[in-house]
């Protein structure tokens, strides 16, 4: 008897610092996920999740280049439905505020452990497939709204022509 095979979750690592890089993928992979790759620039996370779109970034927020991590997930997001956890060691109140802005599905700060990191991407990824049944559930009820809206103007319509025409014989 075979099992339902199991599909994994794929994950983009942006993160400047080679050895933190590595780490994460390797701890990554042990718990089963896929890494797409390794950016280390803001650039080239936009270009690598143009060219295959994850099903969530690991994103630092400092990094090399001449983009944020917070710049890269605003450009990602305008092309792609993609969750972003960032990673990173600092937590200042006006870094974070900015950071909320791309409505990020949590932030993680350094150093991580195994356990925080699973939770996080699990609670993420829950959360993200939530926010996309919520999405297609509110395009098909207003796509209902606008197909009923329209048919009761039509039957409103059919109603002022035959009220028109019985009036005359009404109003004798």
């Amino acid at each position: 008897c075979q099992g339902v095979p199991v599909i994994q979750k794929s994950i983009l690592i942006v993160e400047d610092e080679l050895i933190a890089a590595i780490d994460l993928r390797e701890l990554l992979e042990s718990l089963g996920y896929r890494v797409t790759g390794i950016a280390s620039t803001g650039e080239k996370a936009v270009t690598m999740a143009d060219a295959e779109v994850p099903d969530l970034i690991l994103m630092d927020i400092h990094l090399g280049g001449v983009i944020s991590g917070i710049e890269a997930a605003e450009k990602i997001l305008s092309r792609h439905s993609v969750p972003i956890i960032y990673v990173t060691a600092y937590a200042d109140p006006e870094l974070v505020e900015r950071a909320k802005k791309t409505q990020p599905y949590g932030y993680i700060l350094k150093p991580y452990d195994e356990r925080g990191i699973r939770t996080e991407i699990e609670i993420a990824l829950y959360k993200f497939d939530l926010d996309r049944a919520f999405k297609e559930e509110y395009s098909a009820l207003e796509a209902w709204l606008v197909k009923r809206t329209e048919e009761l103007r039509q039957a409103n319509n059919a109603l002022t022509k035959s009220e028109e025409r019985y009036r005359p014989h009404f109003e004798r």
